[in-house]
């Protein structure tokens, strides 16, 4: 069938939906295998206490997997979100009662160690009151020793794999999209799998490798893809075209990133990950191993301690320069280290270092 740039254009909001304000079929959570797998969870007999731990990376889409399970469980469609630290044992007890379970969510970067005492105190009290499941959602924070040693105390803990967001898992949800976007013009009786792979590649190889790239390691995110795509989009021709986002489209949104404001340390530290970067990927080499603190050190310069960690790596992992892939750790003096290695360069490190130097 084929797609102009009108076309794209007219329906990004569809096709490049990343936050909670676009009410989005099921199929778009994907993560089939997530979904049954928490069902299970919760359908499991009350008497184990069981708890099941959906832990990825911020922007992944757990809370929207969540959502759409909560929302296919019948008895569970009122059941309302909990957040770590703020709702106490009387509200988790209320909620497991009234659906069955318990959905505690953002155990995770954005909060503190003391957000994290809060919950877990309150989870063992809900424990010593009731046998229903609970569901825990948050980044790997979830994994650390410090918090698995105190859940695995109170409960039978699963853990809830989230598929990662790969080229072929895109490539199906680019499918979906372009269907439910499009669906008039495939007929009634259509489905996703009517969407042609060729109609679905219409963003440019390279563009694709720097923003869902083919690492077996990876730090993509639902969120940070989806929205890195909507500012590409700004940046297509309104023309009757074949849709496509290539290098043009990429030079101009990094055009449109001048404004990042990096201090002299972080710019010199960006420019020694792209030089880095940028002969391999040109080569067509863009499989990267997740680096270790030494590694890191080593490309841009600096020595691996803790003074590098809080002056260099933490702002450039904050400001999307790099991404950690790491376990936060909670240390016994109450400190949160919130971004561990190991470390990838992040969507504007690789986009830089595959289009940075054209114009």
């Amino acid at each position: 069938m084929g797609f102009t740039c009108k076309d794209v254009i007219d329906q990004a909001e569809i096709l490049f939906a990343h936050t909670a304000a676009y009410n989005l079929p099921a199929a778009f959570a994907n993560r089939f295998d997530s979904r049954s797998q928490l069902k299970q969870s919760l359908q499991q007999s009350i008497e184990n206490k069981q708890i099941a731990l959906i832990a990825d990376m911020l922007g992944t889409g757990k809370t929207f997997l969540v959502e759409m399970v909560i929302s296919e469980m019948t008895e569970m469609k009122e059941t309302q979100l909990l957040l770590c630290g703020r709702n106490k044992t009387e509200a988790m007890l209320a909620s497991a009662r009234s659906g069955g379970a318990v959905f505690v969510d953002e155990w995770d970067i954005k909060a503190n160690p003391k957000a994290f005492e809060k919950g877990l105190i309150w989870l063992e009290e809900y424990f010593n009151a009731e046998s229903h499941p609970a569901v825990l959602i948050g980044d790997y924070t979830l994994r650390s020793p410090w918090v698995r040693k105190r859940l695995e105390a109170l409960g039978v803990v699963s853990d809830i794999p989230m598929e990662p967001l790969s080229q072929p898992f895109f490539e199906l949800a680019m499918r979906q999209r372009l269907w439910f976007a499009f669906k008039a013009r495939y007929g009634a009786d259509s489905s996703y799998e009517t969407v042609s792979k060729e109609d679905a590649a219409f963003i440019d190889r390279d563009v694709l490798d720097c923003v869902v790239p083919p690492w077996q390691a990876t730090n993509a995110t639902f969120r940070e893809v989806f929205r890195t795509l909507t500012e590409l989009g700004h940046h297509i021709p309104v023309t009757d075209a074949p849709a496509r986002i290539g290098p043009d489209e990429a030079i101009r949104w990094l055009a449109g990133q001048a404004g990042k404001k990096l201090t002299d340390t972080q710019q010199g530290c960006l420019d020694a990950l792209v030089a880095h970067l940028r002969p391999r990927f040109r080569e067509g080499d863009r499989q990267i191993a997740p680096w270790s603190l030494d590694d890191l050190a080593a490309i841009v310069g600096g020595r691996p301690d803790d003074a590098f960690m809080a002056d260099v790596v933490e702002p450039l992992a904050r400001i999307g320069i790099i991404s950690s892939i790491g376990t936060p750790e909670v240390r016994d003096d109450g400190s949160y280290i919130r971004r561990p290695p190991p470390y990838l360069p992040g969507i504007f490190t690789r986009m830089q270092a595959m289009f940075g130097d054209r114009s």
